[in-house]
């Protein structure tokens, strides 16, 4: 389903609303005989039933897993090495692609993994395979932009959500401002 854009400019339509903010990205590239494999992976992703789980355990849980990926983090081989820097980095999101900070460059068209955690409760991590759209370096500064490729339904709406939910909160802001 795609959404259209409420950007402020009829020149600047595009079929996701686009949001800045922080969230926490590791990307890697893909070689192409992981393709196929990672693609079924993420096709087959659902969302977990969180109706039934206790705040306080799911936000638990959170913490175990993000100290978990840290100590893989530290086991994986060179060549699954990730691209980005720790914590949450400054991203530009909508349900089609992320723009964020990247280590070295990459080349255009091709293929990244990207694990995405969106904040709630539980966190909703999104695994998706993004195609690289732009790669702007400035100085030591690295910036890609991908479009997602592959992203499971479910995790396509977690952005959705995600970027509505900044997008309401900037609205409320702004009409505060304007009283």
């Amino acid at each position: 389903m795609n959404v259209p854009n409420t950007s402020y400019s009829g020149a600047d339509q595009r079929s996701y609303y686009r949001v800045s903010t922080f969230l926490p990205v590791r990307c890697r590239r893909v070689i192409p005989s992981e393709i196929a494999g990672l693609t079924s992976e993420i096709q087959t992703r659902e969302a977990p039933d969180v109706s039934r789980v206790d705040p306080g355990l799911a936000e638990w849980l959170d913490r175990v897993e993000t100290k978990l990926d840290r100590i893989l983090a530290r086991f994986e081989t060179e060549e699954e090495s990730w691209m980005t820097s720790e914590g949450a980095l400054e991203v530009t999101l909508s349900g089609s692609g992320i723009r964020f900070p990247v280590c070295e460059e990459v080349a255009l068209d091709s293929d990244v993994l990207m694990e995405i955690t969106i904040p709630g409760t539980p966190n909703h991590t999104v695994l998706s395979i993004g195609r690289v759209a732009e790669c702007e370096a400035e100085g030591k500064s690295v910036t890609i932009a991908t479009g997602f490729r592959v992203i499971a339904e479910c995790d396509r709406d977690a952005v959705i959500a995600h970027v509505l939910e900044i997008q309401r909160s900037e609205l409320r802001q702004r009409a505060m401002r304007d009283e």
